[in-house]
């Protein structure tokens, strides 16, 4: 073969041929790409900021394939129902107050049974008067009526 030398235009079409012939057939062609994606539950991350990881160990994640690590929502602990009206310091329907007869002997002023406001009038009248005539409504007995002894008739009211 003779030493020619390929002329720069030459090669130029030559590389355009090549190149679509190349890539003029690929175009025809489809080509599949998949891309997997991990869920967040297998993905070791934390990705809901709670310290867990993934499953089984996140409360969020039902299983490996689980795509929400965010821990379930638990409902309030079911609080004790305080009853204000008829007194006695009992906190549900059925625990009912239980007042020893010394205690209605000392609070019940009036003597029908039942610490109410009768009692507690009774009280705030001997508030301001002298201990030789008030000492039977001093409740907790420090020798002088005040709030102390009116949360101790507040504390036993039916």
């Amino acid at each position: 073969m003779d030493n020619q030398k390929i002329q720069p235009k030459s090669f130029l079409i030559f590389l355009f041929l090549c190149y679509f012939l190349l890539f003029s057939s690929a175009s025809a062609q489809s080509v599949n790409i998949t891309a997997s994606v991990i869920a967040e539950c297998a993905d070791s991350v934390d990705n809901d900021g709670d310290g867990l990881i993934d499953y089984p160990v996140d409360p969020g994640c039902a299983s490996a394939t689980d795509d929400n690590e965010t821990d379930p929502v638990q409902a309030p602990a079911e609080t004790p129902v305080i009853i204000v009206g008829p007194g006695g310091g009992y906190s549900s329907p059925d625990q009912k107050p239980v007042i020893s007869p010394k205690i209605l002997k000392i609070a019940d002023f009036n003597s029908d049974g039942r610490i109410n406001i009768i009692d507690f009038s009774i009280l705030l009248f001997y508030m301001d008067k002298p201990m030789s005539i008030a000492s039977r409504y001093d409740l907790n007995n420090d020798a002088k009526i005040d709030i102390v002894d009116v949360s101790i008739l507040f504390y036993y009211w039916t």
